[in-house]
């Protein structure tokens, strides 16, 4: 029984095995970051936080007035007969603008957006 060389074998497939699974996990990982900041999954959660916003709004017992931010994005916020759409404009302004916010005021029944009630 020959064993000689068999220990350099065992040592080259470990070191094969760790740099197969530090080049999977790398590409999975960039990914994920990837997926979380393309615009389509932002303008989607933007979406969702403002519907939920303007539900708590509907039920306070008190005015109040909301900065919600969204980041150096320029979004627009369409709201009719209750349908929230959330579009995204780019422009070469937007990369040197502060940080953005969308205002809601409540003043008694009425959520206002842009002045408008809601």
């Amino acid at each position: 029984m020959n064993k000689r060389g068999q220990a350099e074998v065992l040592q080259l497939d470990l070191l094969f095995r760790i740099i197969a699974g530090l080049l999977i996990a790398s590409v999975l990982i960039t990914a994920a970051f990837q997926l979380n900041n393309t615009p389509e999954y932002n303008k989607y959660h933007v979406e969702k936080d403002i519907k939920l916003l303007l539900d708590t709004l509907e039920f306070l017992p008190i005015d109040i007035k909301v900065n919600y931010p969204v980041g150096k994005e320029n979004y627009a916020v369409i709201i009719k007969d209750g349908d929230i759409k959330v579009e995204g404009t780019t422009k070469i302004t937007d990369l040197i603008k502060k940080e953005n916010y969308i205002i809601f005021e409540k003043e008694g029944d009425c959520i206002k957006y842009q002045g408008e009630c809601v």
